[in-house]
Order: structure tokens, then C-alpha cells, then sequence
């Protein structure tokens, strides 16, 4: 539950620094990540396997990590590198500490309702964009409050979303 919470708090904050100055600061991701990690332990601490916490926060985190940073050198390879990458590594130390906060199993769930948010986000603007398609993908878009949506999404239907995955 407190992880969970933190999870919201993270992505509440990034979303205010990322829409002010197209930013995530590593001031709040890598606390967060070591934050979500404890919290994780923490909850677990006092029960039959008071390691289970402590392994799902670093799961979480590398998870999050590898599929961030594939998505960023698929990027790289199609050919957007650089400043006009549309996931930068803010974002993906973010997702980090989202991993950590969530584990690998919520974590799975809140990617999915990002994507999902995502996607439909980038089909309205290229729907709207009258004639200039090329200028609308490579604008940048702030991803956190899409994050911070998608997490308060997973937290709250986790059991529908797991059930429907079959985790």
C-alpha cells in the first residue's frame, strides 16, 4: 500500500516538473527508485518471507530498466536518436522507480495502461494535425502526467487487469 502510494506521489511530481520544464530531475527519480525498494521490504519485513519485498522492488526496477532502454534503442535504431527521441532518460529513470515502487507484476499492468494512454494520444494528435504529420511526431510530448494516469489506473484495477493478463 505504501509503495503504491509512493508510486502516485512520484509520478504527481514529475508530472508538475516535466509539464514546467520538459524535465524529470534526477533528484526525484533515483531517491524514489531506493525509496520504492524499501518500501517494497518494508511491507514484507514482518511476514514468512521477509525478503519477498525487497527481491520484487529490484526485479521491478531491472525489468523496468530493460524495457525502457530497449524501447529507447529501438528508437535509436528507426532512426530517432538524440534530442528528438520521444522517451528520454528522465522517462526511463521514472519507469525505474516506478518498477521499484510497483514490482514487476503491477508494473506490467501500469506499462500496458501507459501504452494504451499513449498510443491513443498519439493517434488524436496525428488525426488533428491537418496536413503536418511529420512536425507532430517529431514534437516532444511530456510523458509523466501519461505515467501518473496509468498508475493510478493499474493501482486501482489491478485485479481486473491481472486477471484479464492471466497474472
Amino acid at each position: 500500500m505504501y509503495s503504491e502510494i509512493l508510486a502516485i506521489a512520484l509520478t504527481l511530481v514529475a508530472s508538475v516538473t516535466d509539464i514546467r520544464s520538459k524535465k524529470i530531475p534526477n533528484w526525484l527519480t533515483f531517491p524514489g527508485a531506493l525509496a520504492g525498494i524499501l518500501c517494497r521490504w518494508w511491507q514484507t519485513a514482518n511476514s514468512e518471507s521477509p525478503t519477498a519485498g525487497l527481491v520484487s522492488g529490484i526485479e521491478g526496477w531491472f525489468l523496468a530498466v530493460a524495457i525502457m532502454l530497449g524501447t529507447r534503442y529501438v528508437a535509436y535504431l528507426v532512426g530517432r536518436s538524440g534530442s528528438s527521441s520521444p522517451v528520454g532518460f528522465g522517462d526511463i529513470k521514472l519507469m525505474a522507480a516506478l518498477g521499484a515502487c510497483l514490482g514487476p507484476a503491477m508494473f506490467l499492468c501500469q506499462l500496458l495502461v501507459f501504452s494504451f494512454l499513449f498510443i491513443n494520444y498519439g493517434l488524436v494528435k496525428i488525426a488533428t494535425a491537418k496536413g503536418k504529420i511529420s512536425q507532430t511526431l517529431q514534437s516532444r510530448v511530456t510523458l509523466a502526467p501519461f505515467m501518473a494516469l496509468a498508475t493510478i489506473c493499474s493501482i486501482v484495477f489491478y485485479e481486473p487487469l491481472s486477471r484479464l493478463l492471466g497474472m
